[in-house]
C-alpha cells in the first residue's frame, strides 16, 4: 500500500513538474503590455524568465521619457529600470504569482547631475542664482523619480501578481488569461 501512496505522489510530482516546465525559460515582453505599464517611456523592452525551482523573475528596461503638452517631446537620458522577483504554481491550466512589495525595486535614473556649489571666489549674484535654478530642477527631477518609482512598486502589484489565471502555452507564445501575451 505504502509503494502505491509514493507512486502516485511521484507521478502527481511529475505532472506538475511537467506543466511547470512548459512555461520555464526566457518570455519576452509584448509591446501592448509594456505600454500598459503606463510609464510613459518610449524605448521599453524586458522579459519574464520562468525557473524549474517555481520562482521567476521581471526585469524591464525604458529609456526615452515622453513629457510636455501632448507626450510630443522625448527625453533621450531618463532611463527606467524595473527587476520583480517572485514564485508562480501551475495547477492544471492555471498559474498563480505570488510577488512581495519588497521583491519589487525600481530605479529611475533622471539624466541630471548634482550642480556644483560656486566657490567663494565665483559667488556673484549670477553664479549663484544659476546654482539655485540648477540645484531646483535637479531637485525637482529626483522627486519626481522617487515618486514614480514607489507608484511602480505600489501600485502595479496587480500586474505581477496573478491568482488562478488560465495559461496557455505554445512553442512561441505564452497567454495569461486576457491579460497578457509573452514571446520567445
Amino acid at each position: 500500500m505504502k509503494k502505491f501512496f509514493c507512486i502516485i505522489i511521484a507521478l502527481l510530482t511529475l505532472f506538475f513538474t511537467a506543466g511547470a516546465q512548459n512555461i520555464t525559460g526566457k518570455w519576452k515582453c509584448s509591446k501592448d503590455f509594456l505600454n500598459s505599464l503606463g510609464t510613459a517611456y518610449v524605448e521599453m523592452r524586458g522579459y519574464y524568465k520562468f525557473k524549474k525551482d517555481s520562482k521567476f523573475s521581471i526585469k524591464i528596461h525604458g529609456r526615452g521619457l515622453r513629457f510636455g503638452r501632448g507626450y510630443k517631446n522625448i527625453s533621450k537620458h531618463r532611463t527606467i529600470y524595473i527587476n520583480v522577483k517572485g514564485t508562480y504554481s501551475i495547477a492544471g491550466n492555471t498559474i498563480t504569482t505570488t510577488v512581495k512589495p519588497e521583491d519589487v525595486s525600481c530605479y529611475i535614473d533622471t539624466g541630471l547631475n548634482a550642480p556644483e556649489m560656486p566657490t567663494a571666489y565665483e559667488a556673484d549674484r549670477r553664479a549663484m542664482a544659476e546654482y539655485n535654478w540648477k540645484n531646483n530642477t535637479y531637485e525637482q527631477g529626483k522627486s519626481e523619480a522617487h515618486f514614480q518609482e514607489e507608484t511602480v512598486k505600489n501600485e502595479l502589484m496587480y500586474v505581477w501578481n496573478w491568482t488562478c489565471e488560465p495559461v496557455t502555452v505554445t512553442k512561441k507564445t505564452l497567454t495569461i488569461g486576457d491579460k497578457v501575451t509573452f514571446g520567445r
